[in-house]
């Protein structure tokens, strides 16, 4: 199995929120969000990641030449006080990658390329 971390350039946005998209909707179970008049969720919380924020990064996942996920990260800390700290926003495998090793290996990835102090959160529900 071929991993690839792949960072989010404007012209891959599309894959994002597509991909997006499945995470919200695997979400739903947790968060209760529903789709919009549309019949799609919001994805408003992408643009942050293209507006030049030098805090925020977005990163898809490949596998083997397939798109399989996506992980947003921001610099600065949500529960401790510390603008260094890095943060995973969100995280995302699709089910037919979990449970492979794919999962961790993102996340490694994502660790290594920014070393230091991480905050790891997650939703209590899940």
């Amino acid at each position: 199995m071929r991993i690839e971390l792949v960072e989010v350039t404007p012209d891959l946005k599309p894959v994002l929120a597509a991909l997006f998209g499945l995470y919200q909707y695997d979400f739903t179970e947790f968060t209760g969000e529903d789709v919009g008049e549309d019949g799609r969720f919001a994805a408003d919380s992408l643009d942050r990641y293209f507006s030049g924020d030098p805090a925020r990064f977005a990163f898809l996942l490949r596998i083997d030449g397939k798109w399989a996920g996506l992980t947003l990260l921001h610099r600065g800390a949500f529960l401790v006080d510390d603008p260094e700290m890095m943060d995973i926003a969100e995280f995302f495998v699709m089910r037919k990658y979990r449970r492979c090793g794919a999962g961790e290996a993102m996340a490694r990835a994502v660790f290594d390329r920014f070393p230091g102090r991480w905050e790891v959160r997650e939703i209590a529900a899940n």
